[in-house]
């Protein structure tokens, strides 16, 4: 069981060891972030979560994965850290892209509404 402990702590860390790295880069999040990089970093985080509350007691390799989850809480805490101001970014996109659905919308009612005079 250890070994796919460590591995599953493994592969979390890359996961979200390079989300972070593109979120803290100064970066235009909407650019960087996709929804698939959301989706896989959900599934690793309930993976790793599994993994951890099944984890022996004693295992040899307890040392390697102690370091791993070490690094794990870590940028799992950054993450945390860095949702908010994920979550308003993302509602200011949202918020832009209506107005440029309603600004699209106008446009199209006014030429619709002026097309002889075009």
């Amino acid at each position: 069981m250890a070994p796919d402990v460590l591995v599953a702590l493994q592969r979390a860390n890359v996961v979200l060891g390079s989300i972070l790295a593109r979120l803290q880069a100064g970066q235009a999040i909407s650019s960087t972030i996709t929804s698939q990089d959301l989706s896989e970093l959900e599934n690793q985080i309930l993976l790793t979560g599994e993994c951890l509350r099944n984890l022996p007691s004693h295992s040899p390799s307890a040392a390697v994965i102690k370091k791993e989850a070490s690094i794990y809480l870590k940028d799992l805490q950054s993450l945390k850290d860095f949702l908010p101001y994920l979550h308003s970014h993302l509602l200011a996109e949202k918020s832009r892209l209506e107005g440029a659905r309603g600004h699209i919308a106008g446009a199209s009612a006014w030429a619709d509404a002026n097309h002889e005079t075009l």
